[in-house]
């Protein structure tokens, strides 16, 4: 019976590379500080290292002897005990290493596939990151990717194609965030906070283009926008925009091809120059994916009406059809008093998975070249989302001292005190709040009330 080396714990004396090579019967060998050279059948020989992780022992392989000499495995066996300390794993760090980002790419779309629906959505998914970024950091193990690394990949295609590079920065965060989950990335996300470090792109939106105008004349003549201006004046674009569809789009789409040119002059007017108007959305009537789905509306095969009223009088109402993936608008418009259109047109549904279970239900917004994910969609002449209608919401027109003023009042609220900031502290603490907490709450009314009052002042100095 060959002779049998055990590990032990007491002294023992360094291998060498010569004794490494001369060893021949089955057993442990050890060589200090947890490193053993594992001897088995037929000569075969493997280095072992065993120490503590997480504390629990554990034998971590460190390779062949044939493949990594004696100074190899004293250093690996080293870094993997540095590892251990400062409380990592060492197997884990080990994985890490050995995944690219292109193959970790390669996962993320394999295991979203079967959650997408449109097929071309889920091809130019994976040929974005393909083109764009494996080119830079494909080959690259996932854990040394950083922010400077993503930085890389979308500065150049920031501003001169700035809708692919904003998809690309959504899909490099997709698979840094698989990674970290999957324990094969052990930092934070390298996309979050980089759009700070490149340049703001304002999204431009073309009208009606030029070519397409020319057209209309060689088929009608020329003196056929010189008749729409004059008999629709400003919204003589709406009537081209329809004889257009009329001639070049397929028939199944020429009304939501007119629908789409009536969003982009509506909601884009000639001043591009302005940003967002001044109209906010409690100015506009609206339609809520959320309600719709509270209600049990959003089942296939429903028809109903919806109804806007004023002081108790309807003022306006459309008419919904539930589909399989979409609701159906039809209603009647006008604009500024001109003669009523019908339109009816769909409104695709979307969903998400919500984080404990169930579904998140979305709009997607159908004003030409949109398609945001949005709750709540907007009523003018199509149903858009508040950016093509360039919508903002009321706090943002507030200025800044109503703000505080309006803070200062839910602080308020919440200690039982009278309303106002004019009505002053010291009301007293409300019955079974804490005292930290309450000497908080009074901090923070203290300060917006300053800042109200400033505020307040300050305008009635600028009115003198």
């Amino acid at each position: 019976m060959p002779s049998q080396h055990r590990c032990w714990d007491g002294p023992m004396t360094k291998l060498t590379a010569r004794k490494v090579n001369s060893l021949k019967a089955r057993g442990f060998y050890g060589d200090g500080e947890g490193l053993y050279l594992k001897a088995g059948e037929g000569g075969a020989k493997s280095w072992i290292l065993r120490t503590v992780v997480h504390g629990r022992r554990r034998d971590l392989g460190l390779g062949s002897a044939r493949l990594v000499s004696l100074a190899e495995a004293r250093t690996k066996a080293r870094e993997f005990r540095r590892i251990a300390r400062e409380g990592g794993d060492p197997d884990t760090i080990r994985k890490q290493k050995s995944l690219s980002f292109e193959e970790a790419a390669r996962r993320v779309h394999a295991q979203l596939l079967p959650t997408w629906k449109n097929k071309k959505h889920a091809e130019t998914w994976l040929a974005t990151v393909e083109n764009y970024a494996n080119p830079k950091i494909g080959k690259r193990p996932l854990h040394t990717i950083g922010t400077a690394d993503v930085l890389s990949v979308l500065a150049p295609i920031w501003t001169e194609r700035h809708e692919t590079a904003r998809r690309l920065k959504q899909r490099l965060s997709t698979i840094f965030d698989w990674a970290k989950g999957a324990g094969h990335y052990p930092h934070e996300n390298p996309v979050n906070g980089i759009k700070k470090a490149l340049p703001t792109v304002k999204r431009q939106v073309q009208h009606m283009s030029d070519s397409v105008i020319q057209r209309v004349i060689e088929i009608e003549g020329p003196e056929f926008i010189d008749e729409a201006q004059r008999k629709y004046g400003t919204g003589w674009r709406i009537f081209v925009g329809e004889v257009a569809a009329a001639h070049f789009a397929p028939a199944l789409s020429r009304l939501w091809y007119a629908a789409n040119m009536m969003a982009l002059y509506y909601v884009h007017h000639d001043d591009m120059r302005l940003g967002f108007g001044a109209d906010t959305t409690e100015d506009y009537r609206a339609i809520d994916v959320r309600r719709l789905k509270r209600e049990g509306l959003l089942s296939p095969g429903q028809a109903y009406g919806w109804q806007w009223s004023r002081n108790g009088a309807i003022v306006a109402s459309i008419r919904i059809r539930t589909e399989p993936g979409r609701i159906i608008l039809t209603y009647r418009h006008r604009h500024h008093g001109g003669d009523w259109q019908d339109e009816s047109y769909p409104i695709y549904l979307d969903t998400t998975p919500c984080h404990l279970g169930g579904e998140r239900h979305w709009f997607r917004c159908p004003a030409g070249g949109c398609n945001r994910r949005v709750a709540i969609l907007y009523g003018g002449a199509i149903f858009a989302c508040r950016h093509c209608h360039r919508l903002v919401y009321a706090s943002q027109r507030q200025k800044p001292w109503d703000r505080a003023s309006r803070r200062a009042d839910r602080i308020r609220d919440r200690l039982n005190w009278p309303g106002g900031i004019l009505e002053g502290n010291g009301w007293g603490r409300p019955k079974g709040m804490h005292l930290r907490t309450y000497e908080r709450l009074c901090r923070e009314h203290d300060a917006h009330s300053d800042r109200a009052m400033t505020g307040i002042m300050g305008y009635l100095e600028c009115l003198k």
